[in-house]
């Protein structure tokens, strides 16, 4: 590693035995906890619903093949525009919401979220014909969706940046 050498004067080896120490000075507390178990429970949340729902976008690997290949294997979220059925866009828009109350510490609204998009996932692989009606939060999303689209909009939430 000759740029690490070059640039901080230290070893690949120092390097993670520095960054061994400095983890075990931090102060381990119930909030640093609950935001680590819910952030993995986010990105679980979120490979789920790639997985039920937007299956292009469901791919482990880091690197992406030419335009041709990837319309091949099916892996086109990068490049086409995402599902757009309500189902798929209710589920995003609790996803985002959970992302924000998540950054803004607040778990137990996150957590809601969370599960709200499990219980729903859950019952369009059950073939549930309401799948949403089993968690009224999941519904209400739902219900907003559809409104938004019945008016003619599409619904959507940029991230604040």
């Amino acid at each position: 590693m000759p740029a690490l050498q070059d640039h901080f004067g230290i070893s690949l080896d120092e390097l993670e035995e520095r960054y061994l120490a400095a983890l075990r000075q931090e102060r381990l507390t119930t909030e640093l906890v609950e935001d680590v178990r819910l952030t993995v429970g986010y990105y679980d949340t979120m490979r789920r619903y790639q997985q039920v729902l937007d299956p292009s976008a469901y791919f482990l690997t880091a690197w992406l093949p030419d335009a041709a290949s990837m319309r091949e294997k099916g892996i086109v979220a990068d490049y086409l525009r995402r599902p757009s059925q309500p189902e798929n866009l209710a589920i995003e828009a609790m996803l985002v919401a959970a992302d924000a109350d998540l950054r803004a510490g607040d778990y137990i609204q996150s957590e809601e979220l969370l599960v709200a998009v499990h219980m729903a996932l859950s019952g369009i692989q059950r073939g549930d014909a309401r799948p949403f009606d089993s968690y009224p939060l999941a519904a209400d999303y739902l219900a907003v969706v559809q409104a938004v689209q019945a008016a003619g909009y599409q619904p959507r939430k940029d991230r604040d940046r």
